[in-house]
């Protein structure tokens, strides 16, 4: 028994040291693949920025729900400054979305038009009751790319550019341009006949 012990405790010095190497190892092999993600990110975005204030779209800052008169319920919806493109994320999120009360949570990543970062977290409360109040409010905080490659899964962002700029060129913008320009043409033919600038 005391020969096996010290064994163990023989063994314990080498073992650790290799644990100590493996972990440095890895440590660096982790910050490498942050790196190249970081790179792989700065050069998507150069290639999206011309297209990515057209993607952009506001960003909800916050949400209430209240009954001033017990009978029906009125909505209130704040905005930040910045608009973006969400490539990362769902909203606010239900807690518990089958109880009838809980909380809101949830976490967005956008990118900005500039090709900037910014982190969106929600939080607040939510009641299915008659009468009662539900709520969330926000928190941002910008990020570097590489916070966001360190955090974020990389491709699910490129994927959700790409998609995103996808729908885009694939008829939604076509088709707005196109009935706006069919709109301008015949509310330029009614003010002709009203006598205005032909």
């Amino acid at each position: 028994m005391h020969t096996d012990l010290m064994n163990i405790i023989e063994g314990i010095g080498p073992m650790a040291k290799n644990v100590g190497e493996l972990a440095k190892a890895q440590n660096a092999a982790f910050n490498e693949k942050t790196i190249a993600e970081t790179e792989l990110l700065d050069a998507v975005i150069a290639r999206t920025r011309p297209g990515l204030r057209a993607v952009s779209s506001r960003i909800q800052s916050s949400y209430r729900t209240w009954w001033p008169d017990n009978t029906s319920p009125v909505e209130e919806q704040g905005y930040l400054e910045e608009r973006g493109l969400r490539v990362n994320g769902d909203g606010a999120e239900l807690d518990h979305p089958r109880a009838n009360c809980g909380e809101y949570a949830g976490e967005d990543l956008y990118l900005l038009p500039d090709g900037a970062w910014l982190e969106v977290s929600y939080s607040g409360h939510w009641s299915c009751w008659q009468g009662a109040i539900s709520e969330w409010t926000t928190e941002t905080r910008s990020l570097t790319t590489r916070d966001v490659a360190a955090k974020y899964p990389v491709v699910y962002i490129v994927r959700a550019l790409e998609k995103a700029l996808r729908k885009q060129v694939d008829g939604r913008r076509a088709k707005a341009t196109e009935r706006a320009l069919q709109r301008a043409e015949t509310l330029r033919a009614v003010t002709a006949l009203l006598g205005g600038r032909p």
